[in-house]
């Protein structure tokens, strides 16, 4: 099981990696320290604010004007 937890502050940060430690459990840490990769995790947050966990999926035939430019793969 993983599990991803963002800690701004550094204090708790540390004291929860110890806390972790101390209980035998496994401390991976991944600083964010491209431009590129922090802007792509601020995609993927906007981009699922975006739209719910319950949007519903629409089918081809709901599209009443198909676009001829769209290459169909």
């Amino acid at each position: 099981m993983e599990v991803t937890v963002k800690i701004n502050d550094k204090k708790i940060y540390d004291a929860l990696v110890n806390f972790l430690k101390s209980l035998h459990i496994e401390v991976i840490t991944k600083e964010k320290n491209t431009d590129a990769e922090q802007w792509q995790d601020l995609s993927k947050e906007n981009l699922a604010r975006a739209y719910s966990s319950d949007e519903p999926d629409y089918p081809a035939s709901m599209v009443k004007e198909p676009n001829a430019q769209y290459e169909r793969r």
